[in-house]
């Protein structure tokens, strides 16, 4: 209710704001020592002005930005800002601040505290007025992302070495702006903040609400990390979060369009995106630097000084000077020249119009909820003119030039993802088209109407198909082993699949051909026998709990001999998603092929490559079993049966209703075979609480041989019924090893 009645507020003082507003321009003010007269407006937004100002006595000039704020909430606020600016200015790539003031109420012509503050006027621009047209321009060069990356980075790299760290939490190209001599300036610290969180257990409903609602005001929505998006997972939030968004922000500098452009909260927390094909050794080490930044925990992520220093690598091997200024005019006036040659064959429609107005530091709104992509086929800002313009007038809508595609079938050389905007052009003869269709439509009897409607129809599934993503799921983690998800066989499972049968196996068959052998790791196995030409391993492996050490070594074995066999041979494996059970598969045969002598780098790199695939603990146990195995630094397995005493738990799991105790038992397996349960029935389960500390379970010295697991659930009543389970944790291990992990 409070924010209806501030929105009401500002809404019946905007006319009297507006005509100060048209009063301040031509005016001079003084800001501390400075006298500054104000000579145009640069850019206007809810929440403030900024204006160009020069000095009276120097000549210089500024950007001024002037704020008014109604509540003390608001005033708090930009003194906040005022704050940050004054304790991070002096850094090369961060907006200089000089002079700030606020006038108090009583001065006012409009209800509030007007605030003024001084910083540098940049002017070249925002950075997003450069930036080529999503999926329908090349984006900028390798040389120009490194330096365009090295020099944000530097700044974020000064803010998070601040005491406390500094945290940005709005980083994104719109808040990237240019110097005079096009050296990127970091700007917008209305966001910023030096509290990190880092939610568990002990947090109630209401402190994740309250937080969840601070995050959600003072960032953008394509931009926001996991942890942001869902507090129930009690990912720390702090640092991190401004990695992420500078892998979004390499990613649109290397795709020309945003990895989350819905910013669709399922996407982000899954991470699901789509890379593609890199082209040269650049891009192949910007890609593998994405998939780092953009991975789910926050703790796994590379902090800022390692980006900087994984950038500064690949600055290095193309020797460019990573601090000097971008030549981003060279790359507008190729791009435009390019634009001129394909458009001399093109009927060339009426020109844009150029403005000068390039907006400065400008938080349009505290509540930064508008999730709009920095450019857009049908918005898009003009570019600023090269030094020389004699090029051609640049048309409304250029024909698409090659656009970057993944991994694609043969047959279908071209690709358009979900959501993809097609060129102006495309949607104006689709509308005269159909109006034409109409028109045939009442020309025509009942069976013209009949036929048409079919051919409508089938036009209508066609467009459909064409809009869902035909990327294939399919990535190389080394040059002899790849990865993908299942592929759909051919039916209604197959249309909006990230992989189909036919595509998969016509890409596989035209690159590797008679060289590919496919491990199915899923539970689903193929209708058909002839997919792959029979060169199919099918093995379950369950991607919540790992395999038999058997299993996992004898595909091990299997792969071995297969890529042993001939140089070019290629290791295809799957599951569902590509994810778990793939990792485990990979990870191992990464370890038993002596890449690897432990699991960390193999893990490190399969999640480099697809995303952490989130193996629990047990799995990761598995692996490293084989890598122990291989590298012989455990005794080989005995053949003698392990007898199970007791088990103990500590401390004590919180599983009941008042979050202070449990109602244990436990499950023993063998493999797939139960063979002991301390379960008989509800009345006879012990509950234990905080203060016994421990839960000790006899059994019995049962004997086991081979895989072992341990399960131990929690059981509640219900109004339905007694007995109802909750699962606790599981334990799997190898009983055939001496060491107890």
């Amino acid at each position: 209710m409070a924010d209806y009645l501030k929105s009401a507020f500002s809404y019946l003082t905007s006319s009297a704001s507006s005509k100060c507003e048209n009063e301040f321009l031509g005016s001079t003010i003084y800001v501390g020592p400075a006298s500054l007269r104000i000579k145009r407006m640069i850019a206007e937004g809810g929440f403030g002005v900024v204006y160009e100002a020069q000095d009276t006595s120097k000549g210089t000039c500024y950007a001024l930005k002037r704020m008014i704020a109604h509540d003390k909430g608001a005033n708090d606020l930009i003194l906040h800002e005022i704050s940050l600016l004054k304790q991070l200015s002096g850094h090369p790539n961060i907006m200089q601040f000089f002079h700030a003031a606020s006038v108090g109420k009583e001065r006012m012509k409009v209800v509030g505290t007007e605030f003024l503050i001084v910083t540098e006027l940049c002017k070249g621009g925002q950075l997003s007025q450069y930036l080529p047209t999503p999926r329908h321009e090349r984006p900028f060069s390798s040389e120009v992302i490194a330096q365009i990356m090295h020099q944000t980075c530097r700044a974020v790299q000064h803010m998070h070495n601040q005491c406390p760290p500094v945290i940005h939490r709005d980083l994104k190209i719109e808040n990237l702006l240019l110097s005079e001599d096009f050296v990127i300036k970091l700007c917008d610290f209305g966001s910023a903040s030096t509290t990190s969180y880092t939610p568990d257990v002990s947090w109630s409903a209401l402190q994740r609400l309250t937080v969840q609602e601070e995050l959600e005001k003072f960032t953008t929505p394509m931009y926001r990390a996991p942890e942001m998006l869902d507090l129930y997972q009690n990912y720390p939030i702090g640092t991190a979060a401004d990695i992420w968004a500078l892998g979004c922000i390499l990613f649109y500098l290397s795709c020309t369009y945003h990895p989350f452009e819905d910013a669709a909260k399922l996407a982000i927390l899954n991470a699901k995106y789509t890379l593609p094909t890199p082209t040269s050794r650049e891009e192949t080490m910007f890609q593998s630097l994405i998939r780092q930044m953009l991975l789910i925990d926050p703790r796994q992520r590379p902090d800022i000084n390692d980006v900087l220093r994984e950038v500064s690598e690949v600055a290095a091997i193309m020797e460019i000077r990573v601090s000097a200024s971008i030549p981003i005019l060279a790359e507008v006036q190729k791009r435009q020249a390019r634009v001129g040659v394909s458009a001399q064959n093109q009927p060339v429609p009426g020109t844009t119009s150029s403005s000068d107005q390039i907006g400065n530091d400008l938080k349009s709104t505290p509540n930064r909820t508008r999730a709009a992509s920095p450019r857009t086929a049908s918005n898009r800002p003009p570019h600023p003119p090269p030094p020389k313009p004699t090029t051609p007038a640049r048309p409304q809508a250029p024909p698409p030039t090659s656009a970057p595609s993944s991994v694609t079938s043969p047959s279908r050389p071209t690709t358009t993802d979900v959501g993809r905007s097609q060129p102006t052009s495309t949607s104006n003869s689709t509308s005269g088209a159909g109006t034409g269709n109409m028109l045939g439509l009442l020309k025509g009897g009942a069976g013209s109407l009949l036929r048409n409607i079919r051919d409508a129809s089938n036009k209508v599934l066609e467009s459909v198909s064409s809009t869902l993503s035909s990327d294939l799921d399919f990535q190389l983690i080394t040059s002899r082993i790849a990865v993908m998800s299942y592929p759909a066989e051919s039916g209604l499972e197959s249309i909006g699949t990230g992989n189909s049968m036919e595509e998969v196996q016509n890409m596989l068959n035209s690159r590797y051909p008679n060289a590919y052998a496919v491990y199915n790791l899923s539970p689903r196995p193929y209708r058909s026998d002839q997919w792959f030409d029979g060169r199919v391993s099918h093995r379950v492996f369950d991607a919540h709990r790992a395999p038999s050490l058997r299993s996992l070594i004898e595909l091990c074995l299997n792969a071995r001999l297969w890529l042993s066999q001939k140089p070019g041979n290629l290791c295809v494996v799957h599951c569902m998603d590509g994810r778990a059970a793939s990792a485990m598969l990979v990870c191992s045969l990464l370890c038993f092929c002596h890449l690897f002598d432990n699991v960390s780098p193999a893990l490190q790199l399969f999640s480099s490559k697809r995303g952490n695939p989130r193996l629990n603990a047990s799995q990761t146990r598995y692996i490293d079993y084989v890598a122990q195995l291989v590298h012989n630094r455990v005794p080989m397995p005995h053949h003698r049966p392990l007898k199970l005493i007791s088990l103990t738990v500590t401390p004590i799991p919180t599983f009941n209703k008042s979050k202070n105790g449990c109602r244990p038992y436990v499950e023993v397996y063998e493999g797939k075979t139960q063979v002991l349960s301390t379960y008989t029935d509800y009345d006879s389960l012990r509950s234990y609480v905080l203060e016994d500390r421990k839960i000790e379970f006899l059994l019995n010295g049962i004997s086991v041989l081979g895989d072992l697991t341990v399960i131990v659930y929690h059981c509640r009543s219900s109004f339905a019924g007694r007995g109802k389970v909750s699962f606790c944790y599981s334990i799997h291990r190898e009983a055939k090893f001496r060491r107890v992990i």
